[in-house]
């Protein structure tokens, strides 16, 4: 039976995205001096910890990372730290570096080197932890060859790769950066059961159907490829962010299902059918530039979005929710704005209209309009 006090901490942490150990161990309720006692520590990252509240009589820290971290004389004793990859670490005021455990370098290319030379792969994951986000192809390789487990991010961004074949090694991927490389194809990619964030922005990539499995997936980012086609992410119920500014895509209905994702972006796309996407609130909506004539927007949730410079000539947003929407530079030619709540005067005015345009009742329509709309008439005549 778990006791009501430790039922609350299991709800703290995981509502948190506190990454610290001692405040982790504060949400918990834990108590440092008695319940870390025979703890199983290993690999844990302890960088720059104050433990020295805490009781660690008999825990296990082989490959745990200490860095800038104090032990108090009587918490834990030096035999325990033997397996740790250890830096500017003390236990009461005796310093630890050089004295047990493996000395941890500052230089990024002394501790790959390191790495191959750990003696158990305990140790060898914790380092390239540490040692994460991998920023070469060189790293990558080191780390399949000496830590393949160990969950890492890579980061590749704009370098000259072609080919995804190198991170197969690493099935605990969790972050992956390749934008502005010249990636076509993520097949590779579909048996990376712990990716969370991919970033492919200005990649030649055309078709995401490979992705279509990867149902952990929370951030995804494809703005400037040349992908037409969203149908594939329909399944993607943790995506939290989406980006597909600047692409072919027109029809987003595909992704009403997907109630976790937050952060929407579509700016200077060309869209002609949202069904029910925007029936919601987005923590982030942008549509800055967007094309969306003639797009049916009737009782969509706008509140916060960002519109500006967007083409909504002749769209529908009867109902619309439109508070603390941005429309600076917006086209509402013809825009059908009856019965949308949340609307008001100073955000018509940043807009540009015509006579077409149907406002609130409340609402009225700028003299600018009539003189752009004249002007409008007069640069498109014959």
């Amino acid at each position: 039976m778990i006791s009501r006090h430790l039922a609350q901490g299991l709800l703290r942490l995981m509502e948190t995205d506190q990454t610290d150990f001692c405040a982790l161990v504060a949400l918990a309720g834990l108590d440092p001096s008695t319940a870390f006692r025979g703890a199983d520590l290993r690999s844990v990252d302890l960088t720059d910890q104050d433990l020295t509240a805490f009781d660690f009589t008999d825990a296990d820290f082989d490959g745990a990372i200490l860095v800038g971290t104090r032990f108090s004389a009587d918490g834990v004793r030096k035999e325990q730290l033997q397996g740790c990859l250890i830096r500017d670490s003390f236990i009461g005021e005796n310093s630890l570096t050089g004295r047990v455990g493996i000395p941890l370098p500052q230089d990024r290319k002394q501790a790959f080197a390191l790495l191959p030379k750990l003696p158990n792969v305990t140790a060898r994951t914790a380092l390239a932890m540490s040692l994460s986000p991998l920023r070469t192809e060189g790293e990558v390789e080191q780390v399949t060859a000496c830590a393949p487990s160990a969950p890492v991010s890579v980061v590749l961004t704009a370098q000259p790769i072609s080919t995804l074949s190198f991170v197969t090694g690493l099935p605990n991927l969790q972050s992956l950066y390749l934008s502005f490389s010249e990636i076509s194809d993520v097949t590779a990619l579909k048996d990376l059961a712990q990716l969370q964030s991919l970033y492919l922005r200005e990649t030649n990539i055309s078709d995401v159907s490979a992705l279509k499995d990867m149902t952990q997936l929370q951030s995804l980012y494809l703005r400037e490829t040349n992908i037409s086609d969203v149908s594939a992410l329909k399944d993607l119920t943790q995506l939290q962010s989406l980006d597909l500014s600047n692409t072919n895509i027109s029809d987003v209905s595909a992704l009403k299902d997907l109630t976790q994702l937050q952060s929407l972006y579509l700016r200077k796309t060309k869209i002609s059918d949202v069904g029910s996407v925007l029936q919601r609130r987005f923590s982030r909506l942008v549509l800055m530039g967007a094309d969306l004539i003639e797009l049916d927007l009737t009782g969509a949730d706008l509140r916060g979005a960002d519109l500006r410079g967007a083409d909504l000539t002749e769209a529908d947003l009867r109902g619309a929710s439109c508070s603390g929407m941005r429309i600076d530079s917006a086209r509402l030619h013809d825009a059908d704005f009856t019965n949308a709540t949340g609307l008001t005067q100073a955000q018509i005015d940043r807009a540009e209209g015509n006579a077409g345009t149907k406002l609130p009742d409340d609402l009225h329509h700028p003299a600018h309009w009539d003189t752009d709309d004249v002007n409008l008439r007069r640069k498109n005549s014959p």
